[in-house]
């Protein structure tokens, strides 16, 4: 009678394998499809795992040429033969606690305990380990196998030591783990690693675009269709943990994906990490002999065209590893606010207009974050004071930058620097280290009166196959660059260059006067200024609004400021000074 008990509840139980099999089976091809029924979370993907799947086996991992063992909460590692038996570490968490000894066929040493585990410095540990291991090893030996076992165990301390204690959460953030895992599934989301910005792939644009707190609040609204607190959508953006960096070979046009390296397009593609996006296509074959003819007017050296073409073409790699920074000076009305509005239009989406001076204030380099470049239209004449900013930004080093509202961020910033202006402002800086990084373009033309189209501007923004032949061409001409690199004036040629317009009364001081090593040696103010005037007049260079700017300039040079006696009257004037015999 047993035995007929016990097959019938084989055979109901054999049905409900079977039956549970079948459901499986559905639900899997199914995909979960009944979305009504799992309310918010509809159409969340599942695995679903047979009770009866084997997992595939691990492959062994190697360690000093023998398989590693793998303990509950521990590990074992092979160090080495010793009197025909092989000698091992076994390192282990115990609570809080991690204990270590040494293991062969005579049996175990003694346990050395440390709060610490062997995968950071912990020196105590170690020696204590050395001190057990001196019947079968020297001091040397042990001491590298140590240091070997800590980068192991700290690259596999995940594996090695698994977390065991149940996090209790509430009904309200079991949800939103499950609303987390919803969204993951179904969207393309990233961490951007310079700005650590959560990122969405928007499918209609082919870019990923950055959102905020209240833009991922209305997102949320309408992926689920109810409104979140403020901590609610803080939570659920701190659970996405996808970090890229933007891709660095690829741009988006209007009508594709376009890699700078090779010219080669694609379609648009989630896998490939870009929020940069020119709003033109792509269009090598394109071509416009009233835009052409436009812009080379600007310039007066086919040269000066072709570098211009090669900034441009530049600004479109990510980063600066040519550490450039770059200027298109020149007086009055020679095109220089057309340029840069080529350039605003191309890179709309990814610029800032941050000005140089206000990179030393509090949040000042934030607006840089993630851009491509740092349009400055209109160069401020004001005197930057401190320059280590700008080398920062332009060498690629680790800048950190104070935001409103957020933590601060220590990052690279990845954009350029492209200004314009009559003259530069004035830099107190004079050190090679900067003046190398500046390519200066100057523009000798000026438009006034008839030769002036007041709606040049618009007709070339307007003019979309002229602004796709130009990008092609930009781009075209910056694959020189990055064969070659730039080809750099001297030191002294763009120093000499910046500061004729910068500071035009140091220049002439450094063309007039030399220093010496003798008091004696002395210049009246009045023969200073009226020696840096006659030569700026003679230069056709601007002519200092007060005299401050002529004492200063020759105290640049190395004079000191003094006096003499002349006639029974004191002189003021600056001594260690006299005139250059000029050749000219």
């Amino acid at each position: 009678m047993q035995k007929s008990k016990l097959n019938n509840k084989t055979e109901l139980s054999n049905k409900n394998i079977l039956v549970r099999n079948k459901n499986i089976s559905n639900e899997t091809s199914d995909k979960i499809s009944e979305r009504g029924r799992m309310g918010v979370f509809g159409g969340l993907k599942k695995e679903i795992k047979s009770d009866f799947d084997v997992p595939e086996k691990p492959k062994p991992v190697m360690f000093n040429g023998k398989n590693v063992e793998y303990l509950q909460n521990g590990v074992k590692l092979f160090f080495k033969e010793h009197d025909s038996s092989s000698v091992y570490l076994v390192h282990k968490r115990n609570g809080s606690n991690y204990k270590s000894y040494w293991v062969s066929k005579e049996g175990e040493s003694r346990e050395a305990n440390s709060k610490k585990p062997l995968s950071v410095t912990n020196t105590q540990l170690e020696n204590k380990l050395i001190d057990l291991a001196k019947d079968f090893a020297n001091k040397e030996e042990t001491s590298k196998f140590i240091n070997q076992a800590g980068q192991f165990i700290k690259q596999k301390y995940s594996s090695i030591f698994k977390f065991e204690k149940d996090i209790k959460r509430s009904e309200k953030e079991q949800a939103l783990l499950e609303l987390y895992k919803h969204i993951n599934t179904k969207y393309n989301i990233i961490i951007d690693k310079e700005s650590y910005d959560l990122c969405i792939y928007d499918e209609s644009e082919g870019i990923y675009k950055a959102y905020d707190e209240k833009k991922f609040s209305r997102f949320l609204k309408k992926v689920v269709g109810k409104e979140f607190f403020v901590d609610e959508v803080k939570k659920l953006m701190g659970l996405f943990n996808e970090i890229k960096e933007e891709d660095p070979n690829h741009v988006a046009f209007n009508n594709c994906l376009m890699n700078i390296e090779t010219l080669e397009t694609r379609k648009f593609d989630p896998n490939i990490f870009t929020r940069f996006k020119v709003p033109y296509n792509w269009n090598p074959s394109a071509d416009s002999p009233f835009f052409k003819e436009k812009i080379c007017e600007i310039f007066d050296d086919p040269g000066k065209f072709q570098t211009f073409l090669q900034i441009v073409g530049y600004l479109f790699a990510k980063g600066n590893p040519h550490n450039k920074l770059f200027l298109l000076m020149g007086k009055g009305a020679n095109g220089k606010s057309l340029l840069m509005q080529i350039i605003s239009a191309i890179f709309i989406n990814s610029s800032a207009a941050v000005p140089l001076q206000d990179f030393q204030k509090d949040f000042g380099l934030q607006p840089l974050i993630g851009k491509r470049v740092n349009l400055l239209s209109d160069l401020p004449i004001a005197t930057i004071e401190e320059t280590g900013q700008i080398k920062a930004i332009t060498g690629g080093d680790d800048i950190t930058i104070n935001r409103k509202f957020k933590d601060p961020l220590t990052t690279k910033l990845k954009c350029k620097i492209v200004g314009a202006g009559n003259r530069l402002p004035k830099i107190m800086d004079d050190s090679y280290a900067l003046w190398r990084r500046i390519v200066i373009i100057k523009l000798e033309k000026t438009f006034d009166g008839d030769s002036r189209d007041t709606k040049l501007t618009e007709k070339l923004l307007n003019d979309t196959e002229g602004m796709e032949w130009f990008i092609f061409n930009a781009i075209q001409a910056y694959k020189k660059i990055r064969e070659t690199g730039w080809t750099e004036d001297t030191y002294r040629e763009i120093r000499e260059e910046a500061i004729k317009n910068s500071d035009p009364a140091l220049y002439a001081s450094e063309q007039l006067f030399e220093v010496t090593d003798s008091p004696d040696n002395f210049l009246t103010r009045k023969e200073i200024v009226d020696s840096i005037n006659d030569f700026l007049i003679e230069h056709d260079l601007r002519i200092p609004a007060n005299k401050s700017e002529y004492y200063d300039a020759v105290k640049k040079c190395g004079a000191k400021e003094g006096q003499k006696r002349i006639l029974e009257e004191k002189i003021h004037g600056f001594r260690y000074i006299e005139k250059r015999e000029l050749g000219w």
